[in-house]
């Protein structure tokens, strides 16, 4: 399915999902590399702070692993997992809430931090409240998995906060009875409905009143801080921030865009494609990523201008200082002296030596 609405493309989503998805497979011994393959994700990042997916990417991913793992409640199994620290740095905020209202406010209000790649509404009526999931594309091959992720999830968080006797009144879903629906009825203990209009959970709304034992004013502000900083404002095109990663990998190397291409199992032709329907250009990316690794080298570090110049991937240090100054409005020897740094120790001259020749540098 090629989903061209840049809505899609953004890196929004955190990658706890696809991580937990990828244990899961680990303990059914099936490899998960090709799940990754052509998606610019790359698996070994998925636990970094700074990795953020977009839904494009998340639900290919999700896509390949529906089929490669057996027949089973997949979805439950992800969604059940690490109930503790369910939702992250999110759900230690909604956690500090003085009552279940205030913590299901807090998850709706930042429910981007949730790795859920369905949208949810929450309505109430009466003695019953509602949580609604509505798929963002219609997918009739993984409606399926993403209802049993976001709902497992959703309550195993809900038994980790108000006990292991929390349960829905009854869940509807829009999809056909599975094969293993034995499952659902173990793990959620209520009535299920299938080929419904809808993907609902119910369950009643005096609960939202409950108060929390782990209450905390001063932990709650705190987290919707931090909550707050990491959710930010940032919708980059996936492709950038996959692009900019590997750049950042191998800045000594100064990969071409070929070379990241190869790493992101695209062609070059492709890769210029999508960086320019994001708007950007592959040498703007890699200056950049450069920009930001000197400016740190020359503010937090004692290496020499040489030394920085083989970091970030130059040959030349004449062309570095060049770039430094177009980039920052001034050399880098004034950045460092307004920050007070001291003028950096002499480098053992025949390290170097073999390290510039290594790297074709002049200096």
């Amino acid at each position: 399915m090629e989903l061209r609405d840049s809505r899609f493309n953004a890196a929004t989503i955190p990658p706890v999902l696809l991580t937990r998805l990828c244990d899961v497979a680990a303990e059914s011994g099936v490899d998960t590399a090709s799940w990754f393959a052509g998606t610019g994700v790359l698996p070994e990042r998925l636990d970094l702070p700074q990795t953020w997916v977009s839904y494009r990417q998340a639900t290919a991913i999700i896509r390949r692993a529906v089929r490669a793992l057996p027949e089973g409640p997949i979805g439950l199994t992800v969604g059940a997992r690490n109930a503790a620290v369910g939702y992250g740095l999110l759900g230690f905020a909604m956690r500090s809430c003085r009552t279940v209202a205030d913590a299901t406010a807090v998850g709706f209000q930042l429910r981007r931090l949730i790795d859920s790649l369905l949208d949810i509404e929450l309505s109430s009526d009466g003695e019953l409240s509602t949580i609604q999931y509505f798929e963002r594309i219609p997918d009739p091959e993984l409606v399926r998995f993403l209802c049993e992720q976001a709902m497992a999830a959703a309550m195993s968080f809900a038994r980790s906060l108000l006990g292991d006797d929390t349960d829905p009144v009854r869940i509807r879903l829009s999809y056909p009875e599975p094969a293993y629906a034995a499952d659902y009825r173990r793990f959620f203990r209520c009535p299920i409905e299938f080929d419904c209009a809808v993907n609902e959970l119910v369950f009643p709304t005096q609960r939202l009143e409950t108060r929390l034992p782990t209450y905390s004013e001063a932990s709650r502000s705190a987290a919707l801080d931090a909550c707050r900083q990491l959710g930010g404002d940032d919708t980059r095109q996936d492709i950038v921030v996959s692009v900019e990663s590997i750049l950042a990998e191998n800045l000594r190397s100064a990969l071409s865009m070929a070379q990241v291409a190869d790493r992101l199992f695209v062609t070059e032709r492709t890769l210029r494609r999508h960086l320019h329907a994001a708007g950007e250009k592959f040498s703007d990316i890699r200056d950049r990523v450069r920009q930001r690794h000197a400016l740190f080298l020359v503010r937090e570090t004692g290496a020499t201008i040489t030394q920085i110049a083989v970091r970030t991937g130059y040959r030349d240090v004449r062309e570095f200082r060049r770039a430094y100054v177009r980039w920052n409005g001034e050399p880098p020897s004034r950045t460092r002296n307004a920050n007070g740094l001291p003028r950096p120790a002499a480098a053992n001259p025949n390290l170097f030596a073999s390290q510039a020749r290594a790297a074709g540098i002049a200096s």
